[in-house]
């Protein structure tokens, strides 16, 4: 499956990864990794693992925003 996507025509950037920027990814890369994520056993396990992806995917800039966005939609978690 990884070279079908890896050899989609599918614009890829590089941004800096939290938390500090010391190396850049693909955001892409990391949005199709919580795809596979999501099908984990561990119910707990995939929402742990597609959250880090999350702050991959939105880089060192955005990823307290998207953050905060999950905490405005789920606002169960912030208790």
């Amino acid at each position: 499956m990884w070279s079908i996507l890896h050899d989609a025509p599918v614009a890829r950037i590089s941004v800096p990864v939290p938390p500090d920027g010391g190396r850049e990814q693909s955001p892409q890369d990391w949005a199709i990794t919580t795809v596979f994520h999501s099908a984990e056993a561990d119910s707990l396990t995939a929402v742990l693992d597609i959250l880090v992806a999350l702050a991959f995917v939105y880089g060192r800039d955005g990823y307290q925003e998207a953050f905060a966005a999950v905490r405005f939609t789920f606002p169960q978690l912030n208790s």
